[in-house]
């Protein structure tokens, strides 16, 4: 288990990996980490 999927894990939250976006998904992939993102957003307000 990598540090982060641990720390998400520790938290109890998900870990959303976005495959090919690189080290910048939010800028090569900004319309799939808004909707992540969105998601995200809405169940934890929910």
């Amino acid at each position: 288990m990598s540090a982060l999927a641990a720390l998400a894990h520790r938290l109890g939250l998900p870990l959303t990996r976005i495959q090919g976006a690189g080290h910048e998904p939010w800028l090569a992939q900004t319309e799939t980490v808004r909707a992540h993102l969105q998601g995200f957003v809405a169940r934890a307000s929910g």
